[in-house]
């Protein structure tokens, strides 16, 4: 019995663990789980899954230490206001303080975070955004720039 008990209890465990690894990687272990939203997390495979989808690219620039980008990243992308954007857009979620990204963060100027750019699968900016902002603001910000980007 105590066998059966443990046996049990490690094979819940084991699939809890997995079900929140699989939501954490998913979604780049940022916990924006909800709305099924999905970051990629280099330039590059931004714009491979832009160019397969052709939908416009969100670059956020953004650092694990940063005020700003912790509001926007638990309170603006998953904001019901910007879910309708969340299938629009191929985005991505770029740390300035991995060495990965300094070319591109060099590329956009970015001199502040969280920097945010709607770019095309070329790389053109249609919007660009330093600071944090309200959700209905961004999800504004976002529609205008889908227009321009179509």
């Amino acid at each position: 019995m105590k066998n059966s008990t443990f046996l049990l209890l490690f094979i819940s465990l084991a699939a809890g663990a997995t079900l929140y690894l699989t939501n954490f990687w998913t979604n780049g272990g940022l916990g924006l789980g909800s709305g099924g939203l999905r970051f990629e997390h280099s330039y590059e495979d931004a714009l491979k899954e832009s160019r397969r989808t052709r939908k416009p690219i969100v670059l956020i620039f953004s650092a694990s230490w940063c005020g700003p980008c912790k509001q926007m990243k638990s309170e603006v992308y998953p904001s019901s206001v910007v879910k309708p954007y969340h299938d629009k857009y191929v985005w991505a979620y770029l740390d300035v303080d991995e060495s990965s990204n300094n070319q591109t963060a060099q590329q956009f100027k970015v001199r502040g975070i969280p920097h945010i750019e709607v770019i095309n699968a070329e790389g053109n900016s249609f919007y660009q955004q330093t600071g944090g902002s309200s959700p209905e603001d961004f999800a504004a910000a976002l529609g205008s720039a889908y227009a321009a980007a179509k």
